[in-house]
């Protein structure tokens, strides 16, 4: 959820205030770095959001595989011994 809000973010910046010169964009033969930098930002966010959704059917955190580190164990809320 939070790379949607950073996709959605970089499209609102970038049509707030990148978009709005475009017409100079024309005369350029370079894209200015801003507008470079957002599409950068756009693409990194959407294939994240897709390898993101993609690993979602896997269960990382179990809690009864055995010989996984304490942080994970404490990351997913399993159980410690002694409580």
């Amino acid at each position: 959820m939070i790379l949607f809000i950073v996709a959605g973010l970089n499209a609102f910046v970038f049509h707030r205030g990148i978009h709005r010169r475009v017409v100079e964009w024309e005369r350029s033969p370079v894209l200015p770095g801003r507008a470079r930098a957002a599409g950068a930002i756009s693409l990194a966010a959407w294939a994240l959001i897709i390898v993101a959704g993609r690993l979602i059917a896997y269960n990382w955190f179990d809690c009864d595989i055995p010989g996984q580190p304490g942080w994970i164990n404490w990351a997913a809320g399993c159980p410690v011994a002694g409580d």
